[in-house]
């Protein structure tokens, strides 16, 4: 894939997988005792380069 890896924002965990009909996807979760306040859950790298979603937020 084309994507810089963007930097995993404090207290979320970040997991980058092939998927086949959203091609390369980075899938954030929120570490224990936090939640997701904002931002996207996935994030799919477009063919120019640039990130689909925004920064997750993890509160």
């Amino acid at each position: 894939h084309s994507c810089k890896q963007p930097k995993t924002p404090p207290h979320a965990n970040v997991l980058g997988m092939d998927l086949p009909s959203f091609g390369y996807t980075l899938l954030y979760s929120c570490q224990p005792g936090f939640i997701l306040t904002g931002g996207s859950e996935h994030r799919a790298c477009r063919p120019d380069g640039s990130w689909t979603g925004k920064v997750p937020v993890c509160r």
